[in-house]
């Protein structure tokens, strides 16, 4: 079943002044299409447990503890200590104490953070954030900018199940460019495991309104809980909003933040239009800050939904804040949740200043830390990785890529153009360059995700690498580079990727957009570690989504399958130029 929210009847907006009504809307019930299981048809094999439709071996957990005896966890476990755990299985335990099993729900598998309806089963969020006017209508009358959730089944094929829908009534019939920017929320919502998004809806820099060409620097950001009830009003989704200026939005990454001691999720986005707006909101040069729910109105049953609920914190990063003089602007490109650098057990950020001056010293890839960046009024980076010898474009992509030299710890990874860089826990300070498999100007890093396929006890994680100009020799069909995760990497030189798998359609841009999908959820097929791949361009810029699947239990042979394909609607509206992070 799919809902479909429009919400150019939901709100009207000024620059300064934002108003939003809702229509109910109800949660749409769950659909059962390919499970496996349900109350009514339990599973077969003994041991087997239904999770979300989906028979899958009794739990996995992990047991902690110091001391000596027995404890009981779900499923695996390894601990020390003397006593019982809490949750269902068996674990064990040596020495002295207490030991304690921790449930993992998903039984093995990492979904990456892509699990948005709390099932285990990695879903895929789209934008098609396109403002392209319609050929055969008034000049000011254009496509109607969207954001679709395709939820994942455990048949391996995806269910068109939610839609947002941008509107043309702001601004005089000025669209913004809603999805252009997508970030999945780390924190889960309540107890219900699934997540809520944030859409970026940044403004054109110019649009053409009554046949008249006017500039525009405006944007909102959305906070969105798809799939959990009961908030706002039974039965509606939530959505709050903040509108902002200077191309609000244009990037935009979700972290697990502080405000006075409490953990939350906030979004973390940047403004880089070159309008000046009284301080704090805005800066020419551009700046970055972050907004956090507002729960007491989300939470308080609010029939017209949460309008400006999501509150600015006092940080806002600023080009002094970094000393860019002349890199800017500030949050164009580049920015994400990365490794905890500073240790403080909350998510960093990096921030991208790419720039295209020859003064590398005014550009560059800055961290920031989770406690500071929301709560701190100065804010200043803990750590800045400088642009490396001969890169152009450093920061245009920049991801948490998981530990890829199995020491136990997160590395991150920036792309360039035709460069990736690596940030080894061991140093994050130095880098390690990724050498591109393709001749220059293929794209390679332009595009960054992790990828991981098997379950925990047998699992294969690595990068996957999008070059979306790279070509087959006779067309322009994109491409994806695969770097699997190695305790044997070498100690100097640079890093090669293991192999390369080629688009199909000419001037489709596959590679343009990636995003990790963990491993396969059909059972016979889960060492295949699963990624969405956007084709923004494909069938004259309607866009694409391709799912491939590496078979990682031997990463070198590259053999890839060809997953489900999910298609825009319309010519023009670059459906997966986002697909969340």
């Amino acid at each position: 079943m799919k809902t479909t929210i429009s919400v150019s009847a939901l709100r009207a907006l000024s620059l300064a002044a934002l108003l939003v009504t809702l229509s109910a809307c109800i949660l749409p019930s769950v659909s059962l299409e390919g499970a496996a299981c349900d109350d009514a048809h339990p599973c077969v094999v003994a041991g087997d447990v239904c999770v979300q439709g989906l028979c899958v071996p009794g739990g996995v957990a992990e047991g902690e503890g110091e001391g000596e005896g027995e404890g009981e966890g779900e499923g695996e476990g390894e601990g020390e200590g003397e006593g019982e755990g809490e949750g269902e299985g068996e674990g064990e335990g040596e020495g002295e104490g207490e030991g304690e099993g921790e449930a993992d729900p998903c039984n093995g598998r990492d979904p990456l953070g892509a699990d948005v309806d709390g099932d285990c089963i990695p879903d895929i969020v789209v934008g098609a954030p396109s403002t392209a006017e319609a050929a055969s209508v008034t000049p000011h009358t254009v496509l109607v900018p969207r954001v679709a959730i395709h939820k994942g089944a455990a048949t391996g094929l995806y269910i068109e199940n939610f839609v947002l829908e941008g509107n043309g009534a702001e601004l005089a019939n000025v669209r913004g460019r809603f999805g252009a920017a997508i970030a999945i929320d780390p924190v889960t919502y309540k107890t219900t495991g699934a997540r809520a998004i944030f859409v970026g809806e940044p403004s054109p820099t110019e649009r053409r309104v009554s046949g008249s060409v006017v500039a525009v620097n405006a944007g909102l950001v959305w906070w969105l809980s798809p799939f959990v009830a009961g908030d706002c009003l039974a039965g509606v989704r939530c959505i709050a909003s903040f509108a902002g200026s200077g191309r609000t939005a244009e990037t935009l990454a979700a972290i697990r933040a502080n405000r006075g001691g409490t953990e939350l999720s906030a979004a973390v986005l940047g403004m880089p239009g070159k309008l000046a707006d009284s301080p704090p909101i805005g800066a020419v040069d551009g700046i970055v800050f972050a907004l956090a729910p507002d729960y007491a109105c989300i939470g308080a049953n609010n029939p017209v939904g949460c309008a400006g609920a999501l509150q600015r914190g006092a940080a806002f990063v600023e080009p002094a804040d970094v000393a860019v003089t002349a890199g800017g602007p500030l949050g164009d490109r580049g920015i994400a949740r990365i490794a905890d650098v500073d240790g403080d057990g909350l998510d960093d950020v990096a921030i991208a200043v790419t720039g295209t001056g020859a003064d590398t010293l005014a550009r560059g890839v800055f961290a920031f830390s989770g406690t500071t960046i929301y709560e701190d009024s100065t804010p200043r980076p803990i750590m800045r990785w400088q642009v490396p010898a001969g890169a152009v474009n450093f920061g245009v992509s920049v991801i948490n890529a998981g530990d890829l030299d199995k020491d136990g710890l997160d590395d991150i990874a920036i792309g360039a153009d035709d460069a990736v860089f690596i940030a080894f826990s061991s140093n994050y300070q130095a880098l390690r360059l990724v050498d591109s498999p393709e001749p220059a100007g293929a794209g390679f890093g332009r595009a960054l995700a992790r990828f991981s396929g098997g379950l925990r006890a047998n699992r294969t994680d690595g990068l996957v690498i999008g070059l979306p100009s790279a070509s087959d020799g006779t067309n322009t069909v994109g491409a994806i580079a695969w770097l699997p995760a190695s305790a044997a990497f070498p100690s100097s030189g640079a890093l090669q990727t293991t192999c390369l798998t080629r688009g199909l359609v000419a001037g489709a841009e596959f590679g343009a957009t990636l995003r990790g999908l963990g491993p396969s959820p059909v059972a016979a097929n889960v060492a295949r570690a699963r990624v969405a791949v956007g084709a923004p361009a494909t069938a004259t810029n309607t866009g694409a989504v391709l799912v491939v699947e590496l078979d990682t239990t031997n990463v070198t042979a590259c053999t890839t399958f060809a997953g489900p394909t999910i298609d825009g609607a319309a010519a023009g509206e670059h459906f997966g130029a986002a697909l969340g992070q």
